[in-house]
């Protein structure tokens, strides 16, 4: 692919990035920028200029035609969208997904409860709350540890550089990827239960030293 079939918008989002980081680093918030590997995750960030939504569906500088997209908010129309920036970004299995930056009102704030509750973080159980229930480790791994293994073992016997290695890898990555989505459902539905019962949560914050 030429540089003339390449949207300079991605480019040029690019070296912004580059130089925030670097703004970063040299006021001493933030570590040396590094090169992103090419085996992880990339993205490319459009603005107006480069993107516009017309009939319902997104269409993108120097495309032919709109990507199909799986929308993930079926109560919102695409349409009526006026996103600032669009990311595209495609995940190590060979999935992409699309992201809007939109404007938003500020939700409705959650009915008290006039309870309060304390959360000891652990090792045997993910956490353990003042109420005296126990929260237990989600054992996503454990399910997926057949397949991983199983997947991993043949990227170990494949020839480095070839497809048939690379298409071995993007099946370890797919076992990541479900195991990665099942960890932060979990994480977001507990989260939210607790918010919804409880009106303040403390948090145990130790510093152990090495």
């Amino acid at each position: 692919m030429g540089a003339s079939e390449i949207s300079a918008v991605p480019l040029q989002q690019t070296l912004r990035h580059q130089h925030t980081a670097f703004q970063h680093f040299f006021a001493g918030h933030a570590r040396y920028p590094r090169f992103k590997s090419r085996n992880g995750r990339q993205a490319a960030h459009d603005t107006r200029r480069a993107f516009r939504i017309r009939g319902g569906e997104l269409f993108l500088a120097k495309q032919k035609a709109p990507p199909r997209l799986a929308w993930s908010w079926p109560e919102v129309d695409l349409a009526n969208l006026n996103p600032p920036t669009v990311v595209v970004a495609c995940e190590p299995d060979g999935r992409f997904y699309v992201t809007f930056a939109v404007d938003t009102e500020v939700p409705a704030s959650v009915p008290a409860t006039g309870t309060t509750v304390g959360i000891d973080l652990g090792v045997k159980n993910l956490a353990t709350l003042s109420t005296g229930e126990t929260i237990a480790h989600p054992r996503h791994v454990e399910r997926k540890a057949r397949h991983l293994k199983r997947y991993q073992r043949m990227v170990a016997r494949r020839q480095p550089g070839s497809n048939n290695r690379r298409t071995a890898k993007k099946k370890v990555a797919a076992v990541h990827r479900k195991i990665r989505h099942a960890r932060t459902d979990f994480l977001h539905k507990t989260t939210t239960r607790l918010v919804r019962a409880h009106d303040t949560i403390a948090i145990e914050d130790l510093n152990v030293g090495a």
